[in-house]
């Protein structure tokens, strides 16, 4: 709703303050608009852009303390905005690389969105060397469509092998559950490539 709505941040905020959300969830919301204003939405609290740019981790800054702050991303990427004399996409580029995570939980891609020209580069698994950009306007002029993001950088082995163990243990699990022709009746007639209706109803159309 917001993203269908709302152009701003105070757009964005005036529609989550009609709304209970204290107990509906335990992640973070990060809104940010072309006029430079942000905001971070925690469970139960709304944290205004305070200074010139404003930066969320994995923790809840409305109930930790400035001095009590020790998420070492938090604190890099702080320390890089504040020294930072130009806003450009180079320099956020190398905010992301500083704060990307290779351990545990992985970074799997990475976004800079530049509001005022309306465009995302986007990095994918660790490599800061290369981009690719999406201009909104084009993107919507295409309508509903979507990409298989790493085929659209170069081979990344290193994807490759953190992804090698769990798309093994997904495709058995497809395998597992899947049923024998003796099982089912005769499916073809189901065969083809299917897509939303433009109208939005949950019936699909068979494409030929």
């Amino acid at each position: 709703m917001i993203l269908a709505r709302c152009g701003t941040v105070a757009c964005a905020v005036e529609v989550l303050e009609q709304y209970s959300f204290g107990e509906s969830w335990n992640y973070q919301l990060f809104f940010g608009d072309a006029t430079g204003e942000s905001a971070i939405v925690e469970p139960g609290e709304i944290i205004r852009q305070r200074g010139s740019f404003q930066v969320a981790t994995n923790f809840r800054q409305s109930v930790t303390p400035d001095d009590e702050i020790t998420c070492p991303r938090y604190l890099t990427a702080v320390d890089m905005l504040s020294s930072m004399d130009v806003l450009s996409i180079e320099n956020m580029r190398h905010v992301l690389d500083a704060v990307h995570v290779e351990e545990g939980s992985q970074t799997l891609y990475s976004n800079v969105y530049d509001l005022t020209q309306r465009r995302v580069y986007v990095y994918y698994f660790h490599d800061y060397e290369h981009s690719v950009v999406f201009d909104l306007a084009e993107e919507l002029a295409q309508g509903a469509h979507s990409y298989d993001l790493p085929a659209l950088f170069p081979p990344n082995p290193a994807a490759e092998a953190w992804a090698a163990e769990p798309m093994s243990r997904y495709w058995q699990a497809v395998d597992s559950r899947r049923a024998t022709g003796e099982e089912l009746p005769d499916l073809s007639v189901y065969e083809g490539e299917y897509a939303m209706p433009p109208n939005g109803h949950r019936s699909g159309r068979l494409r030929s």
